[in-house]
């Protein structure tokens, strides 16, 4: 080693040891992105089986308590309903099927249905035979909160004298189905 690759060595090492020391660091920052969408959601609750009775005769029909359903969703949303009779004309059912013998037995008059209340606001019912068909009860509505909108109807029947009452423990029925969905 020459005295000029000494010399230098040495005035290196001395200024290291002169230097102030060397700081590690000890924090950091940064940032990161989250996001998400939220998908359609839509729940929702329906009235259970009603039974009305006994009825009474008359043209200004019985009419139900309440039934609600009830809606959650995060979009626009509507409630339909329909039966399984297309002309809403309650038959004679034995607790298992419809009744064919020794005629196909209804009610002279169609079951009827009306929109009653809208999340507890009172709705004055213009009441409609239910049929196969679907009809709207309600659509178009907003999103809802977490604990939902409740929608209420009311069921009518008028009865007559024309509707046989010698059915035994037979009943007459009508299954009422309900479609709740977004985008109507």
């Amino acid at each position: 080693m020459n005295l000029i690759t000494k010399t230098s060595a040495l005035a290196a090492l001395a200024a290291l040891a002169i230097a102030s020391p060397a700081s590690a660091a000890t924090s950091a920052t940064g940032s990161s992105s989250v996001t998400g969408a939220p998908t359609g959601q839509l729940e929702a609750t329906f009235p259970s089986a009603y039974s009305f009775g006994a009825w009474a005769l008359g043209a200004g029909g019985n009419i139900s308590s309440e039934q609600i359903v009830n809606v959650k969703s995060n979009r626009s949303w509507g409630v339909k309903l329909s039966s399984d009779e297309a002309t809403g004309l309650m038959r004679r059912w034995n607790g298992t099927a419809y009744v064919t013998t020794p005629n196909d037995r209804t009610l002279a008059n169609a079951t009827q249905w009306g929109a009653t209340s809208f999340d507890g606001g009172a709705l004055t019912p213009t009441y409609a035979n239910l049929s196969s068909t679907a009809a709207l009860i309600l659509g178009s509505k907003p999103k809802t909160g977490d604990a939902g909108n409740n929608v209420g109807l009311k069921y009518k029947q008028a009865v007559s004298y024309a509707d046989d009452a010698d059915i035994a423990s037979d009943v007459y029925r009508i299954l009422v189905s309900f479609d709740a969905s977004q985008g109507f």
